[in-house]
């Protein structure tokens, strides 16, 4: 009997085996799309990188003074000129940033951060700041990559589809910007959509999956924490979203209990001990007064009602970059519109133990920026930035899109349609405002990118090509990751029908 697949199936494996290498062009196009310094911080966290390891002649050099290091002008000048001024371009850089060293005070030089991400960083770190900066962009979108697609492969064929959901509606703008960029952010976002579902895997699997799974989990979970001291926090939460999850009342389950669970450990150590951001919990962001007109108990109330806005923000309500590239409007309603619809349709499929990881990780999200903010005395739109609970957003995502028992979720055609045009054209719009800022400052509204360039690498590559690229690279691997997705779920639902097979495992 001949059992090789049908053509369909043959050509459909093919289809998903593109996805990763399409998911590096997109992202790719987005390394490329802003000049050096254009997220969040950089000047901060590219000197951390750069002087990682230590004094090192013409790239880090001891200025006598431990709060100091002297670096190249490049690095800590280079968003200067167009920070917070969106109709500047990147070209001020030529000479803002041009040539020798300087000193600075903006480096993790007395361990504000956790070490590993500038140290693994600094190993790419070289004279050509351009081409170094632009090679660490490039590491976070291949590890990114190559993470999610070992966990596709390791995860039990029913949490692959949750897995293709997860990133489909998770991959917004915020997200690509920062997993694309020289931002400590982008470890705790791969950490925060990897940890809890590789445990979930862990914990359904055996033999040899079950322990790559695992080692999976623990690398992601160390990924983050070695990052940002928050992410450490996410990966507990990750971890014990996993417990609630897949927990049960046998040996096997509870002896597979103790690795998340020493994770969670962990990660909740490392948040207390090491990196002083911990300390922002108890004494939050700087010395305020409390606004006029507030009372601790005002704010308190005022900011836990208005937390959501930072939700909204990671959609595109909050602008890019230094806060200084606003997103249109379709941006913002094409991805929280998908994002939103696909958690509605994702809690169909529920179960107590479902609800109680989601509550557990909507119920972070809500009062942990809360908590801080009262810290800080200020109200939501200060100090708390939509990023700092992306991760947070990505996971609650993931988690609504599980399937649980036999009920699969359900897409017809014309959903699919909607959600990867959503999706694909939010994606679209965003690199070409994010392109536009920086190559002619916002002031141009020129469509074609183009026209009256003013800053660019040195490129033979065009920035409309890149842009055209990019978009359909995006929009490609959204399409087959979403018919994969669907294709994974109607197979599962189909197996379930079938009187004869075993019940599934059940979160």
């Amino acid at each position: 009997m001949n059992s090789a697949p049908p053509t369909s199936m043959r050509r459909r494996f093919k289809a998903l085996f593109l996805v990763p290498a399409l998911l590096l062009i997109a992202l790719a196009a987005w390394a490329v799309s802003s000049p050096i310094g254009s997220s969040p911080d950089d000047d901060f966290h590219l000197t951390s990188v750069w002087c990682a390891t230590g004094d090192r002649p013409g790239l880090c050099e001891s200025t006598g003074d431990s709060e100091t290091r002297s670096v190249a002008r490049e690095i800590a000048s280079a968003p200067t000129c167009y920070a917070f001024k969106p109709a500047e371009s990147g070209v001020c850089q030529e000479t803002t940033a041009a040539g020798g060293m300087t000193e600075t005070t903006r480096g993790n030089f007395n361990g504000g951060y956790p070490p590993v991400f500038y140290g693994f960083m600094s190993l790419f770190a070289g004279a050509d700041v351009g081409t170094s900066a632009m090679v660490m962009r490039l590491v976070n979108v291949v590890l990114f990559v190559a993470t999610t697609t070992v966990l596709f492969w390791l995860l039990p064929v029913p949490r692959r589809a949750t897995l293709l959901w997860s990133w489909t509606i998770g991959l917004i703008p915020l997200t690509t910007f920062l997993l694309a960029s020289n931002n400590p952010s982008s470890w705790a976002i791969i950490s925060a959509g990897t940890v809890w579902l590789s445990f979930v895997g862990y914990a359904e699997s055996a033999g040899w999956r079950r322990v790559a799974l695992g080692v999976l989990g623990v690398v992601a979970a160390i990924l983050g924490a070695g990052a940002r001291t928050d992410a450490a926090v996410y990966g507990a939460i990750g971890a014990i979203v996993a417990i609630v999850l897949t927990l049960r009342r046998d040996r096997r389950a509870l002896l597979g209990a103790i690795l998340p669970a020493a994770v969670v450990l962990i990660m909740i150590a490392g948040f207390l001990f090491t990196g002083r951001q911990s300390g922002v919990v108890t004494g939050g962001f700087g010395d305020h007064d409390l606004p006029p007109g507030f009372t601790t108990g005002t704010l308190a109330l005022d900011n836990l009602v208005r937390v959501p806005e930072l939700w909204l923000g990671t959609f595109g309500t909050w602008s890019l970059g230094w806060l200084d590239t606003p997103l249109p409007g379709i941006v913002t309603v094409g991805s929280a519109f998908v994002f939103a619809g696909m958690m509605f349709v994702g809690i169909a499929s529920s179960s107590l133990r479902k609800w109680l990881a989601l509550a557990l990780v909507i119920g972070a999200a809500w009062t942990l920026p809360a908590w801080i903010l009262l810290q800080s005395k200020v109200p939501v739109g200060y100090e708390v930035q939509p990023r700092y609970i992306l991760p947070l957003v990505v996971m609650a995502g993931g988690v609504a899109l599980l399937v649980v028992g036999a009920k699969h979720l359900r897409l017809s055609t014309p959903q699919l349609v909607i959600l990867a045009v959503a999706v694909s054209v939010s994606n679209a719009v965003a690199l070409h405002v994010n392109l536009r800022r920086y190559l002619t400052g916002l002031d141009n509204h020129d469509w074609n990118l183009d026209r009256g360039i003013e800053w660019w690498w040195q490129s033979p590559v065009s920035p409309m090509t890149v842009w055209a690229i990019g978009t359909l690279a995006f929009g490609a691997a959204i399409v087959i990751a979403v018919l994969e997705a669907r294709r994974l779920g109607a197979v599962e639902a189909a197996r379930d029908a079938e009187p004869s097979t075993a019940a599934p495992v059940s979160a």
